[in-house]
This record gives structure tokens, C-alpha cells and sequence, in this order.
């Protein structure tokens, strides 16, 4: 008679594992490293109203963002790289923005393109949060910290999908 023993083990998955698997399924940290700018297209549901968002970034940390609302496109923030505009929306007119926010922008563009290719490097801590549910979706959540003195601690916190370890949620 042969009598097998055998335990199941489950493995634990760190930050780490998530974020490197995720880096290796969009394509690899060279690759991304090598964009030169990007466009995100997007709709954001305020108050029950779809509206239409596109951010525009590039490398050196030039970006843009307008939406589109009640079918006025307005450009809400810009950045040349040194200084930083809004719309003031009571008299839809361009504001520079004030010095401490230009310092945020220009901290963040460090980030690019992905906040996640050299966290630590970029002064990130990654923390695993265990699993959630979203959208019927099993997911690892990830939340990533900054301490920076402008930043004020600015946190993020990302859901990739179990199975194929995208990124599906990002939440500030």
C-alpha cells in the first residue's frame, strides 16, 4: 500500500511580485522608459453627468488636460514645464497657478510614464493590501506612498486583476 501526503501551499505575493509582473506584462520598464508622450482618454460620471476627460503627458513633464462639458471643451490645466495654468471656471478665463502647485506638477512628472517603473528610486513605497473584488473581478490591491514635501504624503491606491496582473483601478 502507498500512502501519499501532501499539503496544498498557497504563495503570499508581495508588492513587489505584483508591480514586476505588471511591469513584464505591459511590455517591459525599456520600453516604457522609451515613450515620449502619452494620451489618456477617459469619461468621469460627476453628479450623474458623463463627462469627457483627455490628458495628454509627455516626457519632461509637459502635459494638458481638458474636458469636455455640456459641449464646451475647456482646458483645465496645462504645463509647459515651468510654469502651470487652470481655468478659473467663473470667468472661463487662464490662471497661472500658484508656486506650490507648480511644484507638485513638476514632482509627478518625475513619475512618468507610470509612476510604478522604479518606485523605490522615485522615493515610492509600495504596500500589498491583500485582495478586493471590483467589478466581478478579483484583484490585489496595491497602495504606493510618497513623503515628499510638497506631495504631502500623496498616496495612490491601484487594483490589478489576480489573473492577468493590469492594472484595472486607480484610485488617489
Amino acid at each position: 500500500m502507498l500512502f501519499v501526503f501532501g499539503g496544498f501551499t498557497t504563495h503570499a505575493q508581495t508588492a513587489d511580485e505584483i508591480i514586476n509582473t505588471y511591469i513584464t506584462n505591459i511590455g517591459g520598464a525599456d520600453k516604457f522608459r522609451s515613450l515620449t508622450g502619452t494620451k489618456m482618454e477617459m469619461n468621469v460620471n460627476y453628479q450623474g453627468m458623463e463627462i469627457p476627460v483627455e490628458l495628454v503627458q509627455l516626457k519632461g513633464g509637459k502635459m494638458y488636460l481638458k474636458i469636455n462639458f455640456q459641449g464646451q471643451e475647456i482646458t483645465q490645466m496645462a504645463f509647459d514645464g515651468t510654469t502651470a495654468w487652470s481655468t478659473n471656471f467663473m470667468t472661463m478665463k487662464a490662471e497661472k497657478m500658484e508656486s506650490e502647485m507648480v511644484e507638485n506638477i513638476k514632482q509627478e512628472a518625475g513619475d512618468y510614464p507610470d509612476p510604478l517603473i522604479d518606485y523605490k528610486s522615485k522615493g515610492y513605497t509600495a504596500e500589498y493590501l491583500g485582495k478586493e473584488t471590483k467589478e466581478g473581478t478579483e484583484c490585489y490591491k496595491i497602495k504606493l506612498t510618497k513623503n515628499h514635501k510638497w506631495l504631502m504624503g500623496k498616496k495612490w491606491t491601484t487594483s490589478f486583476s489576480t489573473i492577468l496582473i493590469l492594472k484595472i483601478m486607480f484610485r488617489f
